[in-house]
């Protein structure tokens, strides 16, 4: 279950870093097509590694 917590601190994290994060991705990605599954695949770790980070501090 993903509590209120976890959500609002992804969704800080994401709002403050999507911007810059993309920006990285694309100068570095040479198959344009990737960007977005590999900015996935960013976020999905991101939010996995704070609601377990969350998990441990409770």
């Amino acid at each position: 279950m993903i509590d209120q917590e976890t959500l609002k601190q992804f969704d800080l994290l994401y709002e403050n870093t999507y911007f810059d994060v993309s920006k990285y991705i694309i100068c570095k990605c040479s198959k344009p097509n990737d960007v977005e599954d590999i900015l996935q695949n960013i976020y999905i770790a991101v939010f996995k590694a704070i609601r377990q980070l969350t998990q441990i501090l409770q």
